[in-house]
Parts: structure tokens; sequence; C-alpha cells
């Protein structure tokens, strides 16, 4: 009998399933793990499994809570799992988290098949949850800050809980319950949470409070050292959201790194605001960094103002350049389709798109690459799509893939949308 299954539903994105560890999960089962718990990771987006198979593994493992994640491309399925998980034993705790569910809280607990969400970070919630079904402390639900309840016909809210303020004070994620090798990138390290940023397309900001917190380095680079010694692993991928934001940070960690003398390389993402200065672009290669990206969005000033991104195509060339020229593997990340976007705006940026990947050489490569704005919860745009005329042209989650459109705007069709993603598969 396991105590804990933890479940990462199969996802509808073709494009990243298989890419990143579900790190998030791991770092909720090494949390239970320190308690004494028993914990089994089951992740459907590495490791399909077909209906009769799951209803068997069920029966085999007879999990005395189940937590299961979400995020918008596999939150669906998240919910058509947590159906069959009732239908085979309707005591089963079932609980949801992840920065999906935090955001549409409502609509998971109306399913009937999620006993508890929890709200934003899950480590210590979650642990609180599994203390409360089976040792019976606290008392009641209600205790537990960061989670919504069915209670009754009404929905609870609880008190939100603190940010974790000492990530360091986290055990390192329990990646021995995964296989790693089923990812493309199984060398992905979080070093820091949040964003402090407001873009209006993106839920960032509000799922971490405006911060960005951060580990210190030594843990960092005891991270990647095991990543080393014991999987292999000779590529990290670091998956802050501002990794490079903290200058003095990056010097001490390229320090460290390089008088630790690892074998392995390594690669991080930007903004171009504010900018990296050469020197360290420099240093960062020097440490063992091959590649760069950065958020780029749109390749027209008036839309960056718009979306709040607080950066100029100018800004982004720059930084482009000097990353090329320090030798850096570069990859420019675009939206298409944004609000304000009209097709002069998109044509835009697919030419400023094209002239960045021309800085690039065989040696050294420029890559774009593009996805459909899709507003999500927790977003501006989603909650002022109306006044912004945003049309939704679905709210099933199966059909947010970032790759179809299910938006149209007051200047741009679903058709529109489509022949503009086609040209930059073309052009790419």
């Amino acid at each position: 009998m396991t105590d804990i299954l933890l479940i990462i539903p199969a996802s509808i994105d073709e494009f990243t399933r298989h890419e990143v560890p579900p790190l998030g999960i791991c770092y909720i089962a090494a949390c239970l793990q320190q308690k004494g718990y028993t914990v089994k990771i089951l992740d459907f987006v590495a490791t399909p499994m077909k209906k009769d198979r799951f209803m068997e593994y069920l029966a085999q493992e007879d999990p005395k809570i189940i937590g299961i994640s979400s995020l918008v491309t596999i939150h669906n399925n998240g919910c058509r799992l947590a159906k069959l998980i009732k239908e085979h034993n309707p005591e089963i705790p079932v609980i949801m988290g992840g920065s999906h569910a935090t955001c549409i809280v409502k609509q998971v607990l109306k399913t009937g098949y999620i006993d508890v969400v929890v709200r934003f970070e899950g480590e210590l919630t979650f642990t609180e949850l599994v203390e409360y079904y089976l040792e019976k402390y606290p008392s009641s639900l209600a205790e537990i800050k960061g989670i919504a309840f069915m209670n009754g016909e009404q929905i609870t809210v609880t008190a939100e809980r603190e940010l974790i303020k000492d990530l360091d004070a986290l055990p390192l994620p329990a990646r021995e319950l995964i296989d790693l090798s089923t990812y493309e990138r199984a060398g992905s390290i979080i070093t820091g949470r949040g964003c402090v940023f407001t873009c209006k397309f993106c839920a960032a900001n509000y799922l971490c409070g405006g911060r960005y917190r951060l580990r210190s380095v030594d843990r960092v680079i005891d991270e990647m050292e095991l990543l080393y010694r014991n999987y292999g692993v000779e590529e990290i991928f670091l998956l802050d959201d501002t990794f490079v934001l903290n200058h003095q940070r990056i010097y001490e960690f390229c320090d460290k790194l390089i008088t630790k003398n690892l074998p392995i390389q390594w690669c991080c993402t930007s903004r171009v605001n504010p900018p990296i200065p050469f020197e360290l672009l420099q240093y960062m290669k020097k440490a063992g960094c091959r590649k760069i990206g950065f958020g780029v969005e749109s390749g027209n000033n008036e839309i960056l103002k718009c979306i709040s991104k607080g950066i100029t195509v100018e800004m982004v060339e720059q930084s482009v350049l000097e990353a090329h020229e320090a030798s850096l593997v570069v990859t420019c990340y675009f939206i298409i389709g944004f609000p304000e976007d009209t097709d002069q705006s998109v044509r835009d940026t697919l030419g400023f798109a094209n002239k960045l990947r021309e800085i690039g050489t065989e040696e050294c490569p420029v890559y774009t690459t593009f996805g459909i704005m899709t507003p999500l919860p927790g977003t501006y745009y989603w909650e002022h799509a109306e006044e912004l005329g945003i049309k939704f042209l679905s709210q099933n989650w199966d059909n947010f893939k970032f790759t179809e459109p299910v938006i149209e705007t007051r200047n741009l069709s679903k058709e529109q949308l489509k022949g503009y993603l086609f040209e930059t598969l073309v052009v790419s």
C-alpha cells in the first residue's frame, strides 16, 4: 500500500510533453518523504497509461491519498482521472493543485470529483492535508491555510498561506521517484521562484505575489553536482523566468561553478531589461553557459508598451547582438495575437524575428519560436477580455494548446492567426 500517489496527467500539448521533469510534484514528494510517508509519482506525460491499466494500478497501489497536478494543458485530463479514481473508490481523498487549479477553484470543485484544491505553493499545504487525513490533525480542513473545499453546497476558501521564505529549507526534489531518462531536459533546476514584472499576458506575478525568491548559490550548485554525479546529467536547464535579474548573484554563481570545475553545460532564460552587461555574458560563457533565451513577445514597440513588457525592440536587438558576440546560442520567444495587434504589428514581429535570426551564424545560431496569444486565468487579459475585445472561441481547456487560436480580437480573425503561425513554421 502506498500512502500518497501523486499524478501528472497526460498533456494535450504535443510540443512540450516529455520535456521537463515535474519538479513541483517532486518537491512535494520530498517533503512528504521527510515526514516518513511512502510516496509514488505517476507521470502520464512521460509514461502514457490506458484506462484499464490505470485502474489496475490503483488497485495494486491502493493509495490512501491522491494528488493531481493542474496546468492548463493537463487540467481536463486530471479531472477525467479524478472521476475514474472516485469510481474506483469514492473514499480516497483527491487533491488538486497547480497554477491552473489555483485560478479556477470554483470550476474545479464543482466537478464533484475533487475534494480539496491547494492554492499557490503546495509543499507545506499538501503536507498538512496529508496529516489531516492520515493523522487526524488538525481537526478540520478550515484550519489549513491555502486551500479551498466544498462545505455542503458552499465553497470554503481558507486564509492564504504565506509564501515559503527560505527555499533552501526545502529538500531537493525526489527525482528518484521518476525516470529522468524519459525527459528531454532531465537536468532542469529551479534556482528561484516568482517574477516581479507585470506583463498582461502572464500569471507569474499573480501566482508569486510579485516577488522573486532566491535559493542560495551553494544550494543550487550542490543540486547541479548531484545531477551530474548521481544521474550522469551533463546539461543543466535553469528554469527561472528571470534568472539573470540579479547580476551580483550570477557573478557569484559563475565564480563557484568555475571553482567546482564540473564538466557540465547550462542554459537559462532572461529578460532584456535590465540589460545583461557584456562582461557578465562572457563570464557566463566561461562558466559553462551555452544557451540563453529572451522573452521578446513582439517586434513592435507600441505593442510592447501595451502588454506592459517594459522593453523595446532596440533593447532586444542589442541584447541578442551581445549574447551572440559572447558566443551564446540565443532563442527569442514571440507571441502572436495580442488584443492590440494588427496585421501590420504582426508583420513587424515576423520581420523583426527574421532580422534577429540573421544575426546568428551556423556555429552560434539565433532561433525564434512563436505561440498564439492564449489568455489564461490569473492574467490581465483573462480578467479584462470583454473590454479589450477578446472573443473566446472556446473555453474548453483541451483546446488551450498555444498553437491553435482559442480567441479572436477586434483586429484579427482565427484564420489570420493560424496563417501567421503557419508563416513562422515555414521560415523558422
